[in-house]
């Protein structure tokens, strides 16, 4: 397919017209064809316009990692109740669960849930021990990571296996919202930085102004005393 090889040679606007086309026109286009599509916007930058196509393949048959996908770009767009609700629905599918509880304890991370973020993390552990690494290099888990564990597996859980381009398209999201979720907590802690110099400067302020009128309260002091001091000469 013409679009698929101009995919693999990043001509991406010259893939995105051909897809534009066919959608367009409504012709026959398979779920694989509409899935590459969605890996095409993503690369992209156009969330809003893949989270569409998701929405409708969805419609014709629910997929697991098309729920994660949905789920990722409703983190990114700070969506988190419906990110949440496709997120849980994902959950219930073994090629996926770990991914599932892995993003839900980003939501609970971005509420302030810690605890919540540290059940779901551990879930996931539980699920897949691998996935220690990734949560061990992401910064939005630094104040929780420590309570994570990795349980010893008497058993080895089978695991479906995931379609090379839907990893991708899982890839490509998770560090989109890491990027996001980084901008994010930065943000804030430059507000937080902002807060605490304006308090600082205020109280230095006030310190001057305090000093300013304990000099001029020991000038007059001072002038009074020489005043009685004239008269009684």
């Amino acid at each position: 397919m013409l679009a698929e090889i101009l995919i693999e040679n990043r001509e991406y606007k010259e893939a995105e017209k051909y897809y534009q086309e066919i959608v367009k026109k409504e012709e026959n286009i398979t779920q694989d064809e509409l899935y590459t599509y969605v890996y095409l916007l993503l690369c992209l930058n156009n969330y809003v316009e893949a989270r569409n196509i998701l929405e409708k393949m969805i419609k014709v048959k629910e997929k697991p990692y098309l729920l994660i996908n949905i789920g990722q770009i409703s983190i990114i767009e700070r969506e988190l109740e419906n990110a949440k609700e496709y997120l849980t629905k994902a959950s219930v599918y073994r090629e996926v669960e770990d991914i599932a509880y892995y993003e839900l304890a980003k939501i609970d991370i971005l509420e302030e849930n810690d605890l919540l973020a540290i059940e779901k993390l551990n879930k996931a552990l539980s699920i897949n021990s691998s996935i220690l690494k990734v949560i061990n290099e992401n910064p939005l888990f630094e104040k929780v990571r420590s309570h994570t564990t990795v349980k010893v597996e008497l058993v080895k859980r089978e695991k479906k296996l995931l379609e090379p381009r839907a990893i991708e398209c899982i890839n490509i999201l998770e560090d989109i919202i890491s990027l996001t979720i980084t901008l994010d907590l930065n943000e804030k802690k430059n507000k937080l930085n902002s807060k605490i110099d304006n308090i600082i400067k205020e109280k230095q302020e006030n310190k001057t102004l305090d000093e300013i009128a304990e000099e001029k309260f020991k000038q007059k002091e001072f002038i009074e005393n020489n005043i009685k001091n004239a008269e009684l000469d």
